[in-house]
């Protein structure tokens, strides 16, 4: 997660999975070479593990990119996450955010509150040279952007 952009009026934070990405290929690939492994041995039958891994390493490559836009000036949040099996805008109002917290147990990242529901901006299931405190900073700019108090 990293800060794109920083206007008196606008916050826009972004998320690339570059982790979710390397990993799923890394599975895919793996899944791929035990498959061609077992086709080329005529005593070697294909391992179910393999099979699974193909479409599960697959899947975690199509991880989205999430951006999230906090505009004061239109008093909205546009979060758009992007992958590759489309995009999906979802727009709320900033007086619907009630809480902006990074997680620091379990997947580690950044949720938000909006209207009653736990959004996750971005997840990491492994925290990753210290990104559980770049979190908790960016938490707490985005609650200092649009005035949210919790300490």
């Amino acid at each position: 997660m990293r800060i794109l952009e920083q206007t008196p009026t606008t916050l826009t934070v972004q998320h690339r999975p570059l982790g979710n990405w390397s990993a799923g290929g890394f599975i895919a690939a793996f899944g791929l070479l035990g498959i061609g492994f077992a086709l080329t041995s005529k005593d070697t039958p294909v391992s179910p593990s393999a099979i699974i891994a193909v479409p599960a390493g697959l899947g975690v490559m199509c991880s989205p990119v999430v951006t999230c836009t906090f505009d004061r000036k239109k008093e909205r949040l546009l979060l758009k996450n992007r992958s590759l099996l489309g995009t999906k805008v979802i727009e709320h109002s900033l007086q619907e955010i009630t809480d902006i917290r990074a997680v620091t147990s379990g997947p580690y990242g950044i949720t938000m509150m909006v209207s009653g529901k736990d959004i996750p901006i971005n997840l990491d299931h492994i925290n990753f040279f210290g990104k559980s405190k770049k979190n908790q900073a960016i938490a707490s700019e985005i609650r200092n952007f649009i005035s949210i108090n919790l300490e």
